[in-house]
């Protein structure tokens, strides 16, 4: 077990990729391949700031490089969405525009970059149909065959943070509905807890956040 010293997370993650790239000059690697997020340049989310922070790191390390930023993978979408349809109503900013993205095409893209060489470049990679948040909702909703439908709910800050990320190829909002949803389904298993009867147990916050078993 190597023991870094390092306490925080930001600091992990940037510090981890310096010293990751540092390791890979000094064993003589070729190409360094980055797999990042799109709009993490744009959105000023603390993930995404953490994100960027290690990012910087590949550049300036000496090593050939390419940076791929992807959007959304459907997987991620999934977790948001199975925890969102446990509440009665499915809320979020419906009409933010997005392009998931399967993992297994992006893995693919990875490989062709590292096939191609190092392209000195940040490049964006998304998914071939564009959807609103609430088009993806509803089809998911359909094939889980949940009789429920995804509402708007207007969030302050969502059109700015799309037009944000608009300036890097794809919006990236769907951020905003994975916050909404996540404190929504807290505050409905709050709710919950407070009105069960006595001596019967009401569902936890966990488990209205955590996914239904496959």
């Amino acid at each position: 077990m190597v023991r870094s010293g390092v306490q925080s997370p930001r600091r992990a993650r940037a510090e981890g990729t310096a010293r990751l790239v540092a390791t890979a000059r000094r064993a003589g690697v070729s190409h360094i391949v980055y797999s990042s997020i799109v709009g993490v340049d744009a959105i000023p989310w603390p993930y995404l700031r953490k994100k960027l922070a290690a990012e910087q790191h590949v550049p300036s390390g000496q090593v050939p490089w390419s940076i791929v930023r992807a959007t959304q993978f459907f997987p991620l979408l999934d977790g948001f969405l199975t925890a969102a349809a446990r509440l009665p109503i499915v809320p979020g900013p419906t009409d933010v525009p997005g392009r998931p993205v399967d993992p297994h095409d992006f893995a693919e893209e990875l490989a062709r970059q590292i096939a191609h060489g190092p392209s000195l470049r940040v490049e964006s990679y998304a998914g071939p149909e564009t959807l609103s948040f609430g088009e993806l909702a509803d089809q998911w909703l359909a094939v889980r065959g949940r009789r429920k439908r995804a509402v708007r709910l207007p969030i302050p800050g969502t059109s700015a943070l799309s037009g944000a990320a608009l300036t890097h190829g794809y919006e990236v909002a769907y951020y905003v509905f994975a916050a909404v949803t996540a404190v929504a389904a807290v505050v409905s298993a709050l709710m919950l807890e407070s009105s069960a009867p006595r001596g019967e147990a009401a569902p936890s916050a966990d488990e209205v956040l955590d996914p239904e078993p496959a």
